[in-house]
């Protein structure tokens, strides 16, 4: 299937996550509760808005800016969840027990993505990684890694390849730009943009324009 494309964004207040999937239906939008100015009081009211939408609660650990703890990280995540989003990013990193309740209440209407976010660089043994990812309940997988060079991104498409289902490939920083202007060649279901550079949430983020 080709690749959707998903706009992520650095929001502070709910209203505005709003007033941008008014604005583009037609997309999917990556939800960073975390940047949120205050912890939202109806998150499942906030995913059930007039596009489909990907709500995510990152960690710092992964890139994230959410301070609380673990529990708390997932509490919010679950009761995210609850409002029926298309997808949720959870987090390989994230304790056992706590995957099981993020899968447990997306049950088959809610997508897990099951992520890793690495910005050090290509873990050594990335298709042992992918293996143990793909032993995980969930039908999409996602890597965002830091790519130095050609050599970093002949090693994500061959990661692409052995795959034995959908992966969102992600290569931060200069050196992984074409797996953002041809995600198809990653065989990556979604391609995330940013609404401008200044609301841009990765090194190497493309924007709407960019992409248009």
């Amino acid at each position: 299937a080709p690749w959707r494309p998903c706009i992520t964004s650095s929001e502070r207040r709910p209203s505005e996550l709003r007033r941008r999937m008014r604005a583009f239906p037609w997309a999917v939008h990556e939800l960073r509760l975390y940047f949120l100015e205050a912890p939202p009081r109806d998150p499942a009211g906030l995913v059930r808005g007039p596009a489909p939408t990907l709500v995510t609660v990152r960690p710092r650990r992964e890139g994230g800016a959410f301070e609380g703890s673990e529990r708390d990280r997932i509490a919010l995540l679950e009761r995210a969840v609850a409002g029926g989003p298309e997808f949720v990013d959870l987090e390989l990193s994230t304790p056992g027990p706590l995957r099981r309740r993020i899968y447990d209440a997306a049950g088959s209407r809610v997508k897990v993505i099951l992520s890793v976010h690495d910005f050090r660089g290509i873990p050594h043994d990335l298709h042992a990684l992918i293996r143990r990812m793909e032993c995980e309940p969930a039908p999409i997988l996602k890597l965002a890694l830091r790519v130095e060079d050609a050599a970093g991104l002949s090693r994500l498409i061959d990661a692409a390849h052995a795959a034995t289902r959908p992966m969102i490939l992600i290569g931060m920083g200069e050196g992984g730009l074409v797996s953002r202007i041809a995600p198809e060649r990653f065989g990556s279901p979604l391609c995330y943009l940013a609404l401008s550079p200044r609301l841009s949430t990765a090194g190497g983020q493309l924007t709407l324009e960019d992409a248009a």
